[in-house]
């Protein structure tokens, strides 16, 4: 599963990307990710303070590609 992100730098709000976190190496549960999926939000936004997540979203691998 992954977790993407849509972001925004804090200094200019339209400035934003899309950014895609891997959670695990093997397909879980999607309400895994989503409980998972706060914490993996909030070790993002630590490790990048410039940055504001806008929203979230759990997807798994097979549908990755569609995501983006």
């Amino acid at each position: 599963m992954f977790v993407i992100l849509s972001v925004c730098l804090l200094s200019d709000p339209t400035s934003c990307r899309t950014e895609r976190v891997q959670q695990s190496v093997d397909e879980r549960p999607p309400v895994a990710c989503i409980v998972e999926g706060q914490s993996t939000v909030a070790i993002w936004q630590q490790q990048h303070p410039a940055w504001h997540v806008d929203k979230w979203k759990c997807v798994p691998r097979s549908r990755l590609d569609q995501a983006l």
